[in-house]
């Protein structure tokens, strides 16, 4: 019995640690964990032992997903797919329309699902209705943070 136990602990355990997104640098270094997000230039991955760790968007070789996460492009139009290993062009496999080739610098995001939701969130959060009044506009540290690629402004009614 004590046996079976241990047999399915170490299956359990394997087949959790497969299911995981792999980065591989320039320099041949390997990390694997999860893709949580790219701000700015740096690419964010949660490992299991290291924790959140940065890593520089140019060093980044190639990239491989076991999970869908949400590619946004330059030119604001987001892809949502399983990544590939392949290298360049990124394969990403999508449900609406297969295998898309994509180019390493034709994207300027990536997100995780949840980081995707949270962005879209503070997204629509500084959208402005139709009719209100737009005085004044700024934009903070932190709404820059929230979307370095895009431009989201709070807008600020003085009535």
């Amino acid at each position: 019995m004590i046996r079976f136990l241990i047999g399915c602990s170490l299956f359990l355990s394997a087949v959790l640690t497969a299911r995981a997104d792999q980065i591989v640098l320039k320099n041949g270094d390997r990390v694997t964990g999860q893709i949580v997000k790219s701000a700015g230039k740096k690419l964010i991955v949660k490992t299991e032992f290291m924790g959140a760790v940065e890593i520089a968007w140019d060093a980044v070789e190639r990239l491989a997903s076991d999970q869908p996460v949400y590619l946004t492009l330059n030119d604001n139009q987001t892809v949502v797919g399983v990544v590939s290993a392949a290298g360049e062009p990124y394969e990403v496999q999508t449900k609406e329309t297969g295998k898309v080739k994509l180019a390493k610098t034709a994207i300027s995001a990536i997100r995780n699902e949840a980081e995707y939701k949270t962005w879209q969130a503070e997204v629509e959060w500084f959208r402005v209705d139709d009719g209100v009044a737009a005085n004044v506009c700024e934009v903070s540290e932190r709404e820059k943070q929230v979307s370095p690629h895009h431009s989201i402004s709070r807008v600020l009614s003085l009535e």
